[in-house]
């Protein structure tokens, strides 16, 4: 990294560093994901602390650190319009606790990040459920993770192994043809196209808990978002 260098990204997470300074944990457009220090942040004079919130998308400025790089000078350039509702709050943190995980230091993915920033907006309305659905299904694809989907072509249930990632004729979590059409667009439809399907909802609810219980069998994480909910 040069002396100075700007991104736009997303801040995932915090954590307190220090008496006044915070780490951020970002993802950004160029970078990808990585850590960063924000020095002063948490003193109530800090101009930074409100502009490093999560679910914003914001234009950050660096300067090189002995050992991570240094925020000095952050801008939200898309603000979201977030709500105190927990199904739509857990929805959010879950997105941003998953690119997380789903990305190692310094990897880079603008595919992802464009889905961020189409997805964030629209997390916290009616399409909070579409978007979770969406974000395990790529996070999955950037895993290596999805297993092989059944052709789709038929009318029938589909059973299968949370265990093994696998269909069977029997056994498992049935899945008709709708929940895999819906598996296989979710992974590269954009967001907008999937609020275009009537009647889905059923269908998106039900398919994310097969997926969730799948991400976090293969992943073995745990997701601190549902804590929310409890």
């Amino acid at each position: 990294m040069s002396r100075y260098s700007t991104d736009t990204g997303f801040v995932l997470s915090r954590q307190e560093f220090g008496e006044y300074d915070r780490v951020i944990k970002l993802f950004t457009l160029e970078k990808g994901r990585f850590d960063a220090v924000a020095r002063g942040v948490r003193k109530p004079a800090s101009k930074l602390a409100s502009r490093l919130e999560p679910f914003h998308e914001i234009s950050l400025r660096f300067a090189q650190g002995s050992r991570l790089p240094v925020i000095i000078g952050a801008e939200i350039i898309t603000p979201t319009q977030f709500s105190l509702d927990l199904d739509h709050l857990w929805c959010a943190h879950g997105l941003l606790e998953i690119t997380e995980k789903t990305f190692t230091d310094s990897e880079t993915g603008e595919t992802w990040y464009d889905f961020m920033s189409q997805a964030l907006p629209a997390i916290f309305g009616e399409s909070a459920q579409i978007v979770w659905l969406m974000a395990l299904a790529r996070s999955l694809d950037q895993l290596g993770l999805t297993p092989s989907l059944p052709q789709v072509s038929t009318a029938g249930l589909h059973h299968f192994q949370i265990e093994s990632g696998t269909f069977a004729n029997t056994g498992g979590i049935p899945l008709s043809e709708r929940s895999l059409k819906l598996w296989q667009l979710s992974r590269g439809q954009s967001l907008a196209s999937l609020e275009k399907i009537r009647d889905i909802r059923t269908e998106v609810v039900a398919l994310s808990k097969v997926l969730e219980r799948f991400w976090l069998y293969q992943t073995g994480f745990s997701l601190k978002c549902r804590q929310l909910m409890s």
